[in-house]
């Protein structure tokens, strides 16, 4: 199901593109909190960055399309409580586990009429593939625990962005941007599992072009 999404979304973004021209490209840098939304675990925000190349292209004067690739760390805290051979309260253990993707998020933007066109408002799929994880470690008084969950989870993932920005931002001779991500999962990254697993990010990322 992942894969034809997929195909149908390049096929539609290509198509249009072919009709339209490059207009810039360049380099972001950003820094998310990713959140996790599980109804059998309680997890906390992880920090990560992220790190794309991206190419806008033309279609109107009022719209044109972003192409986003690059690499994104996720994550998330889980939480134990350790106690005693009493049943006491001894401490709150945390172990952060570590994930990173190769990310792929074609959108279609809108320039607004208000500060001359360089503040756009944007949304688009995002195709993510799984690279990497580092499972966390609980580290108990005794004994240190690796926390396994990671290893559940699927490989492809389909969310959605929701991009609001602002671009031809001049300074020291260069063209930057400033852009602001809210990016949901829609697929369920633990399908074959009875568990529920889907990501929310809020990204704040700086763009140069190049």
């Amino acid at each position: 199901m992942h894969k034809i999404i997929l195909i149908f979304i390049s096929i539609l973004f290509f198509s249009i593109n072919s009709f339209s021209q490059i207009d810039s490209y360049g380099l972001k840098i950003g820094i998310q909190s990713a959140g996790v939304h599980s109804y059998l675990y309680s997890m906390k925000r992880y920090y990560g960055i992220s790190f794309y190349g991206f190419t806008d292209i033309k279609i109107t004067k009022d719209f044109f399309s972003t192409i986003d690739l690059g690499f994104t760390q996720r994550g998330f805290k889980n939480t134990m409580d350790e106690r005693n051979d009493y049943g006491e309260f001894v401490q709150e253990v945390i172990a952060t586990s570590k994930l990173t993707y190769i990310s792929f998020t074609p959108s279609i933007n809108f320039n607004t009429p208000i500060a001359s066109s360089s503040l756009y408002l944007g949304a688009g799929p995002r195709f993510d593939f799984l690279i990497d994880r580092v499972p966390g470690k609980f580290k108990f008084t005794a004994v240190t625990v690796t926390d396994e969950l990671v290893n559940y989870l699927d490989k492809y993932v389909f969310g959605v962005s929701i991009i609001s920005g602002v671009k031809n931002i001049r300074f020291v001779g260069a063209s930057f941007r400033l852009e602001g991500k809210y990016e949901v999962d829609i697929t369920d990254s633990m399908s074959k599992y009875p568990a529920k697993f889907r990501s929310n990010v809020f990204m704040l990322a700086l763009g140069i072009n190049l």
